[in-house]
């Protein structure tokens, strides 16, 4: 008998979390390493700032004290409801038609909350309005946030914290803000004199790249600081694992990818079949977990369908009804039971791999939740954060606020890593079985992914983004086999190059371009990956 687990889809709305070679390229002898301007849109205000104010209706059934016990009260699903209220905002403000988007609501999440604990006056009121809770409830929700999640594989899920201040005009931060800081977010906490903000860039990309094991480079440049600098907010998140059911190598084909730009390209196309079927009126899709139970699941709006008009008019309640059974996905009727209609379905996968790296200067999209105030010291209050003159205290605002997050889907596994950075300035600027029936979903065209992880008994979105585009197209790659031992991969086609992986023996990869250099053939099998074949020896080339 197959029971109905209810899946909250509230995966369009996501957010990051915080927390403070061998020279030939012949089979390695090392063993790789697994470790593994401004907008005139008006946006809803929450409903209250003040949370308080519901928990009110039920204060006589428990004493809630200070802190909100989130996963096992009747508050929980509100706080939750809130904060996917926020993200499905947040998504809408910082993409973009006709491109590949990817980001992590919770990351962003986590900084502003951040943020806000150093606000004052009406520059904190307005915060708490964009986040849809008081700082005092934002600070239990996210300190008792916790995340179910096995690591046996070495992608760990990860958040982490960081807040450094500059003193270097005399300023220092307020004891309350550190404690504050100290006991809900961590306590990865600096303060030193930035100087002239020169080498500082160097400090924050390599903290945000031992976050996210290599996920997340080169986040900032030097140009991004200068002595008026005057603090930074980091929150990092990384998730992923191997698929608990992989797809099998050798079933991958060139196929098309229709971009939402029009063009046509040839991608590799992986294929599965699964159990089950999840569809509404305007979509189909997949949910597939990871061995650590965190959920990727993917929506394609129907054709003729446009992906981004689909999500302009999703929020958090309409996606609430998606339901997913324990054995596959089922199609569900529009009853407030979640019920599942009482068939066996099937779904003839067929999903692409590929990569999204994006870049988020977020400035823009706070300004359209409603928070251009934060970026000028005329408006920004950030009293609560620092000590010091008081005529200097006032100067302090946010300069810039940044995101960059990274997807990788192969048929191995699935890793996304993101990080937020706040940079501030200082001075002026189940079912009855019956039928069978096959569905075949082939996500040839624009597609929308999110990653969720269970919390208590909810699902919280982590990552969500847009697949527009593909990337490079591979008409004329071919497939080949490492038959030898394992394989360097390098940087560049050449023996000294920068090793950056090994091709294992018995991998089936797609070859895009070959060359010869140094008696080698080399096949390049991604951006900035080669490897090499001595005479056929190592490598055979397979029929497509």
């Amino acid at each position: 008998m197959k029971k109905c687990i209810r899946i909250i889809l509230s995966l369009f709305l996501l957010v990051s979390l915080c927390g403070c070679g061998s020279s030939t390229p012949e089979t390695s002898q090392e063993s790789p390493k697994q470790d593994n301007v401004e907008d005139t849109t008006v946006y809803p205000e929450a409903e209250s700032k003040q949370l308080s104010s519901f928990y009110e209706s039920v204060r006589e059934e428990k004493d809630w004290g200070t802190l909100i016990d989130f996963h096992n009260n009747k508050t929980a699903a509100e706080a939750f409801r809130r904060y996917r209220d926020f993200s499905n905002r947040f998504l809408l403000s910082a993409i973009s038609r006709g491109e590949n988007e990817f980001v992590s609501p919770l990351s962003f999440y986590y900084a502003m909350a951040m943020l806000a604990n150093g606000a004052s006056g009406d520059t904190r009121t307005k915060i708490e309005n964009v986040l849809g809770m008081n700082v005092d409830d934002l600070n239990a929700f996210l300190s008792d946030l916790d995340v179910n999640y096995e690591n046996d594989y070495g992608v760990p899920f990860l958040k982490a914290n960081a807040l450094w201040f500059n003193t270097h005009h005399g300023l220092s931060l307020k004891q309350s803000f550190k404690d504050t800081i100290t006991q809900y977010y961590g306590q990865c906490i600096g303060e030193y004199d930035f100087g002239d903000g020169s080498g500082l860039s160097k400090t924050v990309n390599a903290w945000a790249s031992e976050k996210t094991k290599g996920g997340i480079n080169d986040l900032v440049s030097d140009s991004d600081f200068d002595e008026d600098t005057s603090f930074l907010i980091l929150n990092a998140l990384l998730s992923g694992d191997k698929w608990s059911f992989p797809f099998d190598a050798a079933e991958t084909k060139l196929q098309e990818f229709h971009t939402y730009n029009g063009e046509t390209k040839m991608c590799e196309m992986m294929h599965q079949e699964l159990w089950g079927h999840w569809s509404d009126d305007l979509s189909q899709g997949f949910a597939k977990m990871l061995d650590n139970s965190i959920m990727v699941s993917a929506i394609l709006p129907n054709e003729g369908v446009d992906v981004y008009d689909y999500l302009n008019q999703m929020t958090p309640d309409t996606l609430i009804p998606y339901a997913v059974m324990d054995t596959g996905y089922g199609n569900i009727e529009e009853k407030a039971d979640y019920s599942c209609i009482a068939d066996y379905h099937y779904t003839d996968l067929a999903f692409p791999k590929f990569t999204i790296e994006k870049e988020y200067d977020l400035s823009q999209s706070l300004k359209k939740l409603g928070l251009s105030e934060l970026f000028s010291d005329a408006t920004c209050d950030l009293s609560n954060m620092a000590q010091g003159d008081p005529a200097t205290v006032a100067m302090l605002y946010v300069d810039q606020v940044k995101q960059k997050a990274q997807l990788k889907v192969d048929e191995k596994e699935v890793v996304a890593s993101a990080v937020t950075i706040v940079m501030g300035g200082l001075g002026a600027a189940g079912c009855d079985e019956r039928q069978t029936y096959h569905h075949e979903v082939i996500f040839d065209r624009p597609f929308i992914i999110a990653l969720t992880a269970r919390s208590g008994d909810t699902l919280l979105p982590l990552f969500i983004g847009v697949v527009a585009d593909l990337g490079e197209d591979a008409s004329g790659a071919i497939r080949i086999e490492n038959i030898t031992g394992k394989i360097n991969i390098r940087k560049e086609p050449s023996a000294s190059a920068e090793r950056v992986g090994t091709y294992q023996k018995g991998e089936v990869v797609y070859a895009y371009e070959t060359k010869e250099a140094e008696g080698y053939t080399w096949y390049r099998i991604g951006e900035g990956k080669w490897v090499a074949d001595k005479g056929g020896e190592w490598i055979k080339v397979l029929n497509n």
